[in-house]
């Protein structure tokens, strides 16, 4: 320990690289370890300690702010898929896109069950029903038969 105070930009610096570190897989031990022979910063282990802990706390915030960002920007590109699919009457895709909407957003069956009413459940079936219809009527018969 040198006894002189750290500056703020000495302190930011290290507590990024504590960041890093811990990203890649370092324990408290190697942190240390590295803080002592390798940068040679000159403090006490409950300073590392301290950085680490800021540290830490940084990642989870970056993380819930990319997590939170993701899912809206791949929420995003779903519903650009799917517009773009009725748009070219690609109802398989638009189905797919359906279907992976509902994993991101984790409206599996028994979610929806604690969502909807049963009187919720068959009106959404209604529309749903006259909906595919409209879709339906407007298509070539070709559509339907087999190959």
């Amino acid at each position: 320990m040198s006894g002189k105070k750290s500056t703020a930009a000495e302190v930011e610096m290290r507590t990024a690289k504590v960041a890093e570190l811990l990203v890649n897989g370092w324990n408290r031990t190697r942190i240390c370890e590295y803080a002592r022979e390798t940068a040679q910063w000159g403090v006490s282990d409950g300073q590392i300690d301290r950085y680490i802990a800021t540290a830490r706390e940084r990642i989870q915030t970056d993380c819930t702010q990319d997590l939170k960002m993701n899912y809206a920007l791949a929420n995003a590109r779903l519903e650009a898929i799917y517009s773009r699919a009725i748009e070219a009457g690609d109802l398989r895709l638009a189905l797919s896109v359906v279907k992976e909407q509902k994993t991101l957003q984790g409206l599996d069956a028994e979610a929806a069950a604690q969502i909807y009413s049963e009187e919720d459940n068959d009106a959404l079936s209604a529309v749903l029903q006259a909906y595919a219809e409209e879709l339906c009527a407007d298509l070539p018969q070709s559509v339907f038969e087999r190959s």
